[in-house]
């Protein structure tokens, strides 16, 4: 039973943190609209923890509208629900702008 509920509370973490990530990121980009930036970047963590796939995306810049390439599928902003688990689960990325328009 003390298994089971490890295993359960490991897995309400995971929801907790991947559901936080995505709620900062897309409100972030919200913001990113309202103070006239065009872009974003795409910032992983960059320590070990990271995944490959996120480091190779460090400083992706697109388009509000567009999407990111990450590990051959296509995020909004870190944590983006459309994405697998395995791009999104525990991800600790962040999205922030790369200009403003003039």
């Amino acid at each position: 039973a003390r298994a089971v509920r490890k295993q359960r509370d490991t897995a309400v973490l995971r929801i907790a943190r991947t559901e936080a990530t995505a709620s900062y990121n897309f409100s972030e980009l919200d913001f990113l609209a309202w103070e006239n930036y065009s872009t974003k970047m795409w910032v992983p963590v960059g320590d070990a923890a990271t995944r490959p796939t996120h480091m190779a995306a460090a400083g992706q810049v697109q388009r509000l509208a567009d999407p990111f390439q990450v590990g051959g599928e296509l995020l909004m902003v870190p944590g983006d629900p459309q994405g697998s688990g395995a791009q999104i689960a525990n991800c600790r990325c962040v999205v922030v702008g790369a200009d403003r328009k003039r």
